[in-house]
């Protein structure tokens, strides 16, 4: 086998490329700015939600985001585009927390709260919530947070309601301020 003096160098350097590449844990996942699950039951189907909320009104365009409401409960917020002006949306109460952990869904009241929020997801609905097809308030599950900050929120998620299961689900998305949030979300 006749190979050239380069050869090794060549294989070297690929092996050595592919090693960092998949070596660095803290490198951004492929997902940064998503919410991703499936879902089953008597409704089923894939939601995937991306991108910062910068269309606030706007129903054919997607969005996730986190947010810590007036109560201080982090809430992910995301929005997925459907036909006809409609789409799907998914609020996520995680309650309050101040780093990563394990947290049940629905969460208890947060102190000084006026509201409950245990946790929704919505089909077909329109931007403005006047119209809903499908309601879906979360009735048990469990939250993993694997990164927390001022900027940004990373984890997993299990969500059980009376009409679907959401056995994987997955958020990686940018902490937002209340009044940069849609209508959808407030």
């Amino acid at each position: 086998m006749n190979r050239s003096p380069h050869w090794y160098s060549g294989v070297c350097l690929t092996a050595s490329l592919a090693i960092l590449a998949c070596g660095d844990s803290t490198s951004p996942t492929l997902d940064v700015q998503s919410v991703d699950f499936q879902y089953a039951g008597a409704v089923s189907g894939n939601f995937r939600a991306v991108g910062p909320a910068t269309a606030v009104d706007n129903p054919e365009s997607s969005f996730a985001v986190a947010f810590r409401s007036a109560a201080g409960e982090t809430q992910l917020c995301a929005y997925q585009p459907g036909r006809q002006r409609l789409g799907n949306f998914f609020l996520l109460n995680i309650g309050v927390i101040n780093g990563p952990g394990n947290y049940a869904v629905p969460p208890g009241w947060a102190p000084n709260a006026t509201s409950y929020q245990p946790g929704t997801f919505l089909l077909g609905v329109d931007a403005s919530q006047g119209s809903v097809e499908q309601i879906s308030t979360f009735i048990e599950g469990e939250v993993e947070v694997q990164e927390l900050s001022a900027n940004h929120v990373r984890g997993v998620f299990t969500i059980n309601t009376h009409l679907t299961a959401i056995p994987e689900g997955r958020f990686d998305v940018p902490m937002a301020a209340l009044e940069e949030l849609p209508i959808i979300c407030q």
